[in-house]
């Protein structure tokens, strides 16, 4: 607001010279400011001379010449040059940040670095570019649903080489898919419906038989795991001792959705952990805690939709 503006204003006239107040000065500007880009695109230019090797400022840098670079009162030679200079700083500031925690702030950072990248690639007729940039996004920070949008359109696009357009159109109707599953903001959620009307507009809904055939598999599935579950019980009450028979069952419940029963059976088979879990076993584990969050994501989710 207002307020915080000043603030802003206030301490650039204390510190004029400071790299950060500069930088978070210029961060506000181009956010709730559009009028002032230009301040806030210069202010930018100043901090990262002086601190050329910070990521954070490189990155919200190069995110304000991507705003500033859809706005039609710039010439149209200033909005190419900043394109431009937006996909460098950001693949710059994507090469400064080292891997981190998925969701922690490195890996948001790696995201957002990637996701403009991509976005000049766009605006550049760079499609395969931006394809593999928003995958780079995605892989640092699998959350962000925009960019899950993002992908899913650019792997639809006509434009792209090669006789593989079947699969990309099922890798996107499967993002797309997965992104509605996800807690997100309305205006992201909204992107994603927006680009699943465009899929289905342009290519159909999936084919009846597909659908049917996909059911079938899964009955089938669903069948086997559950015979597979009585072996496991006839072999634990043979032998109730064997860690991991109950690693591997832990697997078979998860997959029917009995996911208390999995975890528990999983930590039961893993109760001596002063030898450490093997790692076949840390990624079963990993598996089982992700379907649990998966599972609890999607409860809120209906909750939200009810």
């Amino acid at each position: 607001d207002a307020e915080v503006g000043e603030l802003h204003r206030e301490a650039l006239r204390l510190c004029p010279g400071d790299p950060y107040v500069q930088a978070n000065a210029a961060l506000y500007l181009s956010v709730f400011e559009p009028s002032e880009m230009q301040a806030a695109i210069d202010l930018f230019r100043s901090a990262s001379a002086a601190l050329p090797d910070n990521p954070s400022i490189l990155c919200a840098y190069a995110q304000a010449l991507r705003i500033g670079s859809s706005d039609a009162g710039f010439s149209r030679a200033k909005r190419l040059s900043w394109i431009r200079r937006s996909r460098h700083l950001a693949r710059r500031a994507a090469s400064l940040t080292p891997p981190r925690k998925e969701g922690g702030p490195g890996s948001v950072l790696l995201g957002d670095a990637y996701e403009v990248c991509a976005d000049a690639f766009l605006r550049q007729g760079n499609v395969t570019g931006a394809v593999q940039a928003f995958r780079c996004s995605l892989q640092a920070y699998p959350r962000n649903v925009r960019v899950m949008a993002a992908l899913a359109s650019s792997l639809d696009d006509p434009s792209l080489p090669g006789d593989t357009a079947a699969e990309r159109r099922a890798e996107a109707r499967s993002l797309l898919t997965k992104a509605l599953r996800k807690p997100s903001a309305p205006s992201d959620r909204a992107l994603v419906h927006a680009c699943l009307g465009k899929m289905i507009a342009r290519h159909g809904s999936e084919p009846h038989h597909q659908q049917q055939e996909r059911e079938q598999e899964q009955r089938q599935r669903l069948s086997c795991y559950a015979e597979a579950e009585m072996s496991y019980r006839k072999s634990l009450l043979l032998d109730p001792s064997s860690s991991a028979v109950r690693r591997d069952f832990a697997v078979v419940l998860a997959a029917q959705g009995k996911r208390d029963e999995a975890l528990s059976m999983f930590q039961e088979g893993a109760e001596d952990l002063s030898q450490g879990l093997c790692e076949g076993a840390r990624e079963q584990l990993m598996e089982l805690a992700a379907m649990d969050a998966n599972e609890e994501e999607e409860e809120e989710e209906r909750e939200r939709d009810a």
